[in-house]
């Protein structure tokens, strides 16, 4: 690779000094023209248009075109072949080096890649610091006090929803991590920070906490088996009671057909406005 890279400058640099030696032969007195040596090649017949082409610009240089002409006959034949291959050894040369410019960059994008979880800390390590510092600290974070995390804690394992730790994630940094998300409204990428995991880490653990809420929300938040009719705070409020007074829960789980639910449902009809209120 060095190799190249250097014979890729030295090119660089005789084509250099070439294009200089072009740019004094034309303001300087030359006895022969370019005119003359071109003619002088037609004479090889045999020359196929790429090496011939090669061959006129290179004649533009005042000392090899003297060279030229003080060749003979075969001798100037071998030098427009040995033209041909110096030409094509260069464009292979800038072929390898832009493969070679492309190795590298592929290498140091993808083998030469710099960790971004970096902190002492990791998210478990995070997580038990923050429970074990100021109870102000672990509300601002987390949205939640200590007391009211371990009783939620406690519930997800005692009903088998977060059972068991899996790999180097605890069942506290699984939910930790789902409070982060909601209460903050944190995209992956800030929280894969925070914790110092992959952004498909924080995704999968993410949905596990959030099935285990969903799940828990549907053991909790149920209807009374015990109630035939709307609560006394519903039927003595005149803001909500309105909206409620059509619908009736029992014990077989029949519910009658909300009047105002088509009107409710589309946003296009105003919803009726009980009492005369407005909202």
């Amino acid at each position: 690779m060095t190799e190249a890279i250097w014979g890729f400058t030295d090119m660089r640099n005789r084509r250099g000094k070439r294009f200089i030696e072009t740019k004094d032969s034309t303001v300087g007195g030359d006895t022969e023209s370019v005119t003359e040596a071109v003619t002088l090649l037609n004479q090889y017949t045999d020359v196929d248009h790429v090496t011939y082409c090669k061959v006129v610009q290179e004649l533009h240089n005042f000392k090899s075109r003297a060279a030229f002409f003080a060749m003979m006959v075969d001798r100037r034949r071998a030098w427009i072949e040995f033209i041909g291959d110096e030409y094509d050894s260069e464009v292979e040369l800038e072929i390898a080096t832009a493969y070679i410019q492309l190795c590298i960059e592929y290498v140091q994008k993808y083998y030469m890649k710099r960790p971004m979880c970096t902190s002492i800390l990791s998210g478990r390590s995070y997580v038990i610091e923050v429970l074990e510092g100021n109870p102000q600290v672990c509300y601002n974070i987390f949205r939640m006090d200590k007391t009211i995390f371990r009783h939620l804690y406690n519930e997800l394992k005692r009903l088998h929803l977060l059972e068991k730790d899996t790999g180097i994630v605890s069942v506290d940094e699984v939910i930790r991590t789902m409070l982060f998300i909601v209460g903050h409204n944190a995209d992956y990428q800030l929280t894969a920070n925070c914790f110092q995991h992959s952004f498909e880490t924080i995704q999968r653990l993410f949905l596990r906490a959030l099935r285990a809420i969903h799940a828990l929300g549907c053991l909790i938040i149920r209807p009374d088996v015990d109630a035939a009719e709307l609560p006394h705070s519903l039927r003595g409020n005149e803001k909500y009671h309105p909206w409620f007074e059509d619908c009736t829960t029992s014990l077989t789980r029949e519910h009658k057909t909300m009047s105002k639910a088509p009107q409710l449902r589309h946003k296009t009809i105003q919803a009726p406005k009980p009492l005369g209120r407005e909202y």
